[in-house]
């Protein structure tokens, strides 16, 4: 097998270079294909970063009234704690609140833009499970001197129907875009078979092994995917560190991802995809001709 490698390489190469056309098209198809999963597993990635985020962050705000006095909340402080499903219970003064606020947003609101600070004091209630937030938020909102209860809840639990939303359009599409590449890549191949077939007749008479026969077009139809998979990882390595910074600036609050840490796991995923893919549809269309 070693020993046949240059032989192999060189088959390929004529065979690319006789079908110019229909091998560029090949690899177009593998590149969009590559882009498309590409960019939905980003996508999945982000959504999934951002739901274990949001739901790690699952607590209960009880914003006090502007009257209370500072013995009540500590009154208010303890009733909390003693309630079943309560971790625990902490003061966020406005100024503390005002500063989380800042840093969320990474610095772009003052007290020079707004004028006083308009939150309110609250105190942040921890749920022992996610679970028990919306009893206690009930239990809480009737507690006198909490103006307000707020918690994520809803919002994770949207975040977490988005995410699987994603998955199963995301599949349907990756399913149907990889079948019709398929396609495209066994068809490639499948005339670059045709047009060697005299080539191909004379070899079985001589004795040659299927494997000998089937290799060749084995490995150009893995050069084709890997080549389609390297042209859309450099694409999405130029485009997803430029629209993740605009997205973020026009969305503050949203966390993506650094490049550094999501790109590594796609772009290997995209190699085994390429190569994965055009080495099945270069099986299936010499495995036809052979049967013939």
């Amino acid at each position: 097998m070693i020993g046949n490698l240059p032989f192999f390489l060189r088959e390929v190469y004529l065979n690319m270079k006789r079908n110019i056309l229909m091998t560029v098209a090949s690899i177009s198809t593998v590149m969009i294909l590559a882009l498309i999963i590409g960019f939905f597993l980003i996508i999945i990635k982000n959504l999934n970063s951002l739901a274990e985020n949001t739901t790690s962050q699952l607590k209960i705000q009880a914003r006090l009234s502007s009257a209370i006095t500072r013995a009540q909340e500590e009154e208010l402080e303890k009733k909390m704690s003693a309630l079943a499903g309560v971790k625990s219970v902490k003061f966020i003064s406005k100024d503390e609140a005002l500063k989380r606020l800042q840093k969320r947003m990474k610095n772009k609101i003052s007290l020079t833009d707004i004028g006083e600070n308009p939150l309110p004091d609250y105190l942040e209630i921890e749920p022992a499970s996610a679970e028990e937030i919306s009893v206690l938020a009930d239990k809480i909102k009737h507690f006198k001197g909490v103006d307000k209860v707020i918690h994520l809840k809803d919002l994770a639990k949207r975040i977490v129907t988005l995410n699987q939303l994603t998955h199963s359009v995301g599949l349907a599409v990756i399913a149907i875009v990889f079948i019709g590449t398929l396609f495209i890549v066994s068809n490639t191949i499948q005339l670059t078979v045709f047009a060697r077939r005299k080539e191909i007749r004379t070899m079985q008479l001589v004795g040659a092994a299927n494997w000998f026969i089937r290799w060749p077009f084995i490995f150009e139809g893995m050069l084709q995917g890997l080549i389609g998979a390297l042209a859309a990882i450099i694409m999405l390595d130029l485009i997803y560190p430029v629209m993740s910074i605009k997205i973020q600036k026009s969305i503050s609050f949203i966390n993506l991802l650094p490049s550094a840490h999501i790109l590594l796991g796609v772009n290997l995923t995209l190699i085994v995809l390429g190569l994965g893919i055009g080495a099945l549809g270069s099986f299936i269309s010499v495995n036809k001709y052979l049967k013939l």
